[in-house]
C-alpha cells in the first residue's frame, strides 16, 4: 500500500516471518520499543533527579485464531503449532517483520531476529480458540522505508 494521508489501517500491518508468510489467523499484533535510562544523580544536583539513556529492546507480540486447518481442510502452515515446533521446541531464533507485507514505496518495516519468548492457547466455552505468541528481540530492530 502506497504511504496513506493519514492513520494506517490496522489490518495493513501484521507480522510476518523472514520468509513472508503472515501467522496463521493473526488478529492483532504489536511491536514494543522500549530505552531504559539510568540515575546519574549526584549530590551537586541540588536534590534533582538526572538520568542518562540506557539499554535498547524490542519485543512483538501477535495474537490470532488458533487452527490446525484451514478452510480447505489443509494442515496449516506459519500456524502456532508450527512455531512451537520449529522455534520453542528447538530454541531456534526467528527472522520477523512488522509492518505491510507490500512492496509499495514509502512503507516502513521493523525488522530483526527473535527468540519466542512464550506461546499460549486459550479456549473458552463456545468461544473461538485463540493464542498468543510473545517474541523478544536479540539484537537491534531495523528499520527501512521502501
Amino acid at each position: 500500500m502506497a504511504s496513506p494521508s493519514g492513520p494506517l489501517n490496522g489490518t495493513d500491518v501484521t507480522f510476518f516471518t523472514g520468509s513472508n508468510e503472515i501467522i496463521a489467523y493473526g488478529t492483532t499484533c504489536t511491536l514494543n520499543i522500549t530505552q531504559t535510562t539510568r540515575d546519574t544523580t549526584k549530590k551537586a544536583d541540588d536534590g534533582w533527579k538526572r538520568t542518562a539513556d540506557g539499554l535498547r529492546s524490542w519485543t512483538i507480540d501477535v495474537d490470532g485464531l488458533y487452527a490446525w486447518n484451514n478452510s480447505s481442510g489443509t494442515a496449516l502452515t506459519n500456524s502456532v503449532d508450527d512455531i512451537f515446533t520449529s522455534y520453542i521446541t528447538s530454541r531456534a531464533n526467528l527472522t520477523v517483520t512488522f509492518g505491510t507485507n507490500d512492496t509499495e514505496t514509502g512503507d516502513t518495516k521493523y525488522s530483526g531476529t527473535v527468540l519466542v519468548s512464550s506461546i499460549s492457547v486459550s479456549a473458552g466455552t463456545e468461544d473461538n480458540a485463540t493464542y498468543s505468541v510473545s517474541c523478544e528481540g536479540l539484537k537491534e530492530l531495523t528499520v527501512a522505508v521502501s
